[in-house]
């Protein structure tokens, strides 16, 4: 699921009314008045769940986040990264980077589609097995806050994407660097 949604609705031009006023933030809701006693021309625009407020979105790869609300970043050269959960703090993205244990309660875990960490096939998440005693605190996937700075060149048909993750333990940071040139990823460097 993303949030992405317009923040109001364009009628392609043959179907859109001349002379109307827009209202930012309202999408139309077409159909939805067909009262016989309505004056005929009238149309009503609707405020449909706007919960978009002024100057507290996140916008990530063309997708509008609300405040509070979180995603897993999708890098092109790489699809959506699991292991990074990002979160939109009024106009700021905070993402932060999923740790999974380092021993599991099983002898083979497997990895699943769409989750970052590994899992025991057949388990609950913190069940035991027999036999078996461990400091639950080590098996879960647990998460970490950290700066996620993101710039875009773009030149020529050519498009230059750069991602930087600052990360405190140890202090460094990773910068992510592709080229898309006619559509496809050129160059990756990590």
């Amino acid at each position: 699921r993303h949030s992405y949604h317009r923040s109001h609705y364009d009628p392609p031009p043959s179907r859109q009314a001349g002379g109307l006023p827009r209202f930012p933030g309202a999408r139309s809701h077409r159909g939805a008045l067909m009262d016989s006693q309505q004056a005929s021309g009238t149309i009503v625009q609707i405020v449909i769940n706007n919960k978009h407020k002024h100057g507290q979105v996140c916008v990530s790869n063309g997708k509008t986040y609300s405040h509070g609300e979180s995603w897993h970043p999708n890098l092109r050269a790489f699809g959506i990264v699991e292991c990074v959960l990002c979160t939109c703090n009024v106009t700021k993205q905070e993402c932060k980077k999923i740790h999974c244990p380092n021993r599991y309660p099983c002898k083979y875990p497997q990895k699943i589609d769409g989750k970052c960490c590994k899992v025991c096939p057949g388990k609950k998440a913190k069940e035991e097995l027999p036999g078996q005693s461990f400091d639950s605190k080590g098996y879960f996937c647990g998460e970490e806050t950290m700066p996620v700075y993101e710039s875009v060149f773009m030149e020529d048909g050519e498009t230059t994407r750069k991602i930087a993750l600052e990360t405190e333990r140890p202090p460094q940071v990773e910068v992510h660097v592709w080229t898309i040139r006619k559509g496809e990823p050129d160059d990756i460097n990590l």
